[in-house]
């Protein structure tokens, strides 16, 4: 028997390789299908939105996530937010650093739209949290938040490419709208490190 035959019999090489086939399998697949099957259903869960989502591309072995046509809707279909594209590249250094690392956050084409309603709220307000019954003081939850740590977080560079933001205030008869653009925005080393 030659050297090669006792390599491909092994059975840490044969273990070995159908877990890389399975890992390519996940990332490049399956993935993807359920970002794009179960992040709407989430959203909808959590804020009572629409979330539509076109392509949604992983790289398991660059560990990048590319996201297209992307868009948060209210109800009656209007636009919240949304990007033409999303590119996420994330850093393996992360579980060596205990931070999360991203080497490039690249948004292209985002679009936000916020309006003031003639009651004067907010559309971005009203997607947070209810209140619920026990009713939750705002001293307690400025508590809360004051004593946690932030996320350790590192982004080496973020870009805004052709950006847009709405804003539209509807509380007087003709509704006044401003719309700044185009947005371009370029970050480096961005970091909540001590």
């Amino acid at each position: 028997m030659t050297l090669f035959q006792r390599i491909i019999r092994n059975k840490v090489v044969i273990v070995l390789t159908v877990m890389l086939i399975l890992y390519t399998l996940f990332g490049f697949f399956l993935a993807p299908y359920l970002v794009n099957r179960f992040a709407p259903e989430m959203v909808a869960e959590k804020l009572h939105r629409e979330l539509r989502l076109g392509a949604v591309k992983i790289n398991p072995f660059l560990f990048s996530f590319q996201a297209e046509d992307a868009g948060l809707y209210e109800v009656d279909g209007t636009l919240i937010a949304g990007f033409r594209q999303c590119f996420v590249d994330f850093e393996l250094i992360s579980l060596f650093r205990w931070a999360l690392v991203f080497k490039t956050i690249r948004l292209d084409g985002p679009r936000a739209n916020v309006i003031i309603d003639g009651e004067g709220v907010l559309n971005l307000a009203r997607m947070g949290p209810e209140n619920d019954e026990a009713g939750t003081s705002d001293k307690t939850m400025a508590q809360a938040t004051e004593e946690k740590d932030p996320l350790r977080l590192v982004m080496k560079e973020i870009q805004i490419i052709e950006g847009e933001i709405g804003y539209t205030d509807q509380r007087q008869s003709v509704p006044a709208t401003i719309v700044i653009r185009p947005l371009n925005l370029e970050l480096h080393d961005i970091s909540t490190l001590p």
